[in-house]
């Protein structure tokens, strides 16, 4: 009693001390949530609509795209074509966000009814992504194909367990790539669908339509008298930071920033071979040379001489030479058995040795019937596999033969696309010389570690030749000295020039060259072409203030750069003001072309006809042949497309004298020798359509823009 009544006579203490531990603890809970939300909106690359995009679902379309890229390519991608992927696979995101949203308010969607229809017409661009269901003989998309190849794939996946591992990566990379064609599909679907609405939207009529066609339909012969810009020096023509902002007004728009931007400085030192590197590998490529060209056993001496290309002991296609031209192009003209001697390859900074091992006539895709050995041990499935091949080549029924078998399969098209983007596997390669050296009708047993089994050729298609090359290609890199030392000369540079004005001042000096970059935005991948300088992107948009210099970034496509930069100036998003020092010198340059146009036509003034115009001090002659107002006339002289020129053209009856003309790259004068009707009829109805449509065109990409800039697009994928 004597404690409670203690408890009581504190009471107002213990009621704060309670309030203070649950503030504690709700502010520890409110921090922890807000330091929660931080990480997620630190983990999104951006933006549509206010609809997040997290790193992970971007990473995973990135990936997808990547994977059918990789597929159809038969290799890796290597940096910079990731980089162009993953831009691409963005744009692609927020158009697609863009169109849905659109597709949204108007009440449109794509069904399965149209996209079976879609397929069936099989013109769709995103059906070139699977070119396996492409007709050899008529070029166009089989949906036949692709319906049998889905039926087959279901029995397959049943049978997964079974099958070759080789063939099962192909086929479900078939399948993958097919998956991602549907889903492109349906996106371009969804836009043809908008694009139709939009096209609906715009109407002509038979007057617009008549005009139209006569000026498309009407050719003029035009003698020109021309006054170039250029005569006029710039020196000759002031221009004041009044008409420059006068200007400024009415063109702003072409200077809008849709993302914050930087203007930067940068060196960049690319790393090369020195001479003693160039010949210590001129000397080994000499020896592998000696080894190849008095041997047909090429594969250990290619595959230890450190060639970017493993030798492959098959006959391939002249498509899978297309990453190394250079190699494509010395076949065709070596002998089989020869060897070309070492010779270098700028293109991709490499030595390189060429030996043709063999040539051979052989198809470029054959149906076939494969049947997977039975038994407990390797002996036994060869066994139960000669068996098969045997009974195959005595005349047996494949379907009765098959039908004791869980794992066969019957006519499926192989070509050599398809398998020779996966020749590094044994099975596939194994499959493939089979594929080029049987005979319709013949079935052989294949063995490999993983087993055996039984591929029989039912149909061969498309001989063509195909070569068997050992290559050695090795790049003409530097060696660790050779690095370090660039590193460490360039950091003593840096060292004693931490300042930009000192950096500027000395760099020549030290054989460096300090580079600019101006309005740089968050969409770049890299600064000045140089793969992996993505840290020094971030470091100069989220760490760098104006005048900052950064450490040095080891990067490149194979580490084989080093790279400083420093941020000179900073832009939010939205308009560039007048006086940067790019807006500026374009502004310059439009006041002082219309000061020069003004000067020019004045003197053009004087003419009253083409001889007058002719004798104009600095006029150039020139004649245009098929002038139409629907085609902007190229004058050499100025080396200018002039649109003003049609136009005039347009209303200036034959014989007739007109001028001056104030033009892109100069004032004209003019006079129409003799205008030209086409023999095309004139057709309303389809005169009106294409006006409406060109239109519709016109429209479409500005509209697009509009569309996007609602849409507030953000774009972090710099940080990641």
């Amino acid at each position: 009693m004597a404690a409670l009544q203690k408890i009581r006579s504190k009471g107002t203490l213990l009621l704060i001390a309670i309030g203070v531990g649950l503030f504690a603890f709700i502010a520890e809970e409110f921090f922890r949530s807000m330091e929660t939300t931080s990480n997620i909106g630190k983990m999104q690359v951006g933006e549509v609509y206010g609809e997040k995009l997290s790193v992970q679902e971007y990473q995973n379309m990135v990936d997808e795209y990547a994977e059918v890229m990789k597929f159809q390519y038969g290799r890796e991608l290597n940096s910079s074509e990731m980089d162009q992927l993953r831009d691409q696979v963005w744009n692609m995101y927020v158009q697609q966000k863009i169109f849905e949203h659109e597709a949204d308010e108007l009440g449109l969607q794509v069904t399965d009814a149209e996209v079976q229809n879609a397929l069936r017409e099989g013109t769709a661009q995103s059906l070139g992504i699977i070119r396996q269901f492409f007709s050899d003989q008529t070029g166009r998309f089989d949906v036949t194909a692709l319906q049998n190849f889905l039926k087959q794939y279901k029995q397959m996946a049943a049978q997964a367990a079974a099958m070759d591992p080789a063939q099962l990566e192909t086929i479900n990379g078939v399948y993958r790539m097919w998956l991602f064609a549907e889903k492109e599909l349906r996106s371009e679907l969804l836009s043809r669908k908008i694009g139709g609405f939009l096209q609906n939207s715009f109407l002509s009529n038979p007057i617009v339509a008549k005009m139209e066609f006569d000026d498309r339909n009407t050719r003029s012969e035009v003698q020109l008298a021309c006054l170039p810009y250029t005569a006029i020096p710039d020196k000759d023509v002031k221009v004041s930071d009044e008409e420059l902002k006068a200007k400024y007004e009415q063109v702003k728009e072409i200077f809008l920033l849709p993302e914050d931007a930087i203007d930067l400085k940068y060196i960049d030192v690319a790393v090369t071979a020195s001479a003693a590197d160039r010949k210590a590998l001129e000397d080994n490529m000499q020896k592998i040379y000696a080894k190849l060209k008095d041997t047909t056993d090429v594969a250990p001496i290619v595959n230890s001489s450190k060639s970017q290309i493993h030798y492959i002991d098959a006959a391939v296609t002249k498509n899978f030479f297309a990453s190394v031209p250079d190699v494509s192009a010395a076949i065709d003209s070596m002998a089989v058995g020869s060897t070309k001697a070492p010779y270098y390859n700028g293109t991709d900074n490499t030595l390189n040795i060429v030996k043709l091992v063999a040539k051979v006539q052989a198809p470029d895709s054959v149906l076939c019937r494969i049947i997977a050995g039975s038994g407990t041990t390797p002996e036994a499935t060869k066994k139960s596999a000669d068996s098969i091949a045997n009974a195959l080549n005595g005349g047996a029924n494949f379907a009765e033969l098959s039908k004791k078998y869980a794992n066969a399969q019957d006519s499926v098209w192989l070509t050599s696309n398809m398998l020779e983007s996966q020749l590094n596997n044994e099975e596939t390669r194994l499959m493939y010389n089979a594929m080029n050296t049987m005979a319709a009708g013949e079935a052989r047993v294949i063995s490999s570690n993983n087993g055996s089994g039984v591929i029989q050729i039912v149909e061969r298609k498309a001989l063509n030749t195909k070569f068997n090359v050992a290559i050695v290609k090795c790049p003409v890199n530097f060696s660790t000295k050779t690095y370090q030392d660039a590193l460490n000369k360039f950091n003593r540079f840096m060292g004693e020039n931490q300042t930009l004005a000192s950096i500027e001042k000395n760099a020549g000096k030290n054989g460096y060259l300090v580079r600019e970059l101006n309005t740089f935005d968050k969409t770049n991948h890299n600064i000045g072409g140089v793969a992996n300088t993505k840290d020094a992107v971030k470091w100069a948009f989220d760490e760098a203030e104006p005048g900052n210099v950064s450490k040095i970034y080891e990067c490149g496509e194979n580490r084989d750069h080093f790279v400083v930069v420093a941020v000179t100036k900073a832009y939010e998003r939205g308009y560039m003001p007048w006086d940067n020092a790019e807006v500026k010198r374009i502004l310059t340059s439009l006041v002082m072309k219309e000061k020069k146009a003004d000067m020019l036509a004045q003197q053009a003034s004087k003419a009253k006809n083409m001889d007058q115009a002719k004798k104009l001090k600095g006029a150039v002659a020139a004649t245009l042949p098929a002038v139409t107002f629907t085609n902007n006339p190229y004058v050499t002289a100025t080396s200018s497309s002039e649109p003003a020129i049609a136009g005039v053209v347009a209303k200036t009856a034959a014989g007739k004298f007109a001028g001056p003309v104030k033009g892109a790259g100069g004032v004209y004068m003019l006079q129409v020798m003799k205008k030209t009707k086409g023999t095309e009829k004139f057709d309303k109805e389809s005169e009106m359509r294409r006006a409406a449509n060109q239109s519709a065109y016109i429209m479409q990409n500005t509209l697009y823009f509009a569309l996007r800039q609602q849409a507030e697009v953000v774009d972090h994928r710099y940080k990641f």
